[in-house]
């Protein structure tokens, strides 16, 4: 996908996005340093797990994120980053 999130220290509500690769599917889809995951498509973060949705083998996920305090929806492609 091309974004870190905070998984170890979520906030009350999601998990903070951290970075976002430039060049990335995330950064296409217009995630945003900053933005607060709170859920997977339309499944709260809390309920499944950051770690659990990174393992599934999907191609594409809905992520809702709340940005200076609106709600979005933002269709991520999943890829794989090598290091």
């Amino acid at each position: 996908m091309g974004a870190r999130s905070r998984c170890e220290s979520p906030t009350p509500e999601g998990y903070e996005i951290a970075r976002v690769l430039a060049g990335t599917p995330a950064e296409s889809a217009g995630l945003r340093v900053g933005d607060l995951v709170v859920a997977f498509d339309g499944t709260p973060v809390f309920e499944r797990g950051c770690e659990r949705w990174q393992e599934e083998h999907r191609t594409e996920t809905t992520l809702t994120v709340v940005r200076e305090g609106r709600e979005l929806d933002l269709q991520v492609e999943i890829i794989d980053i090598v290091p």
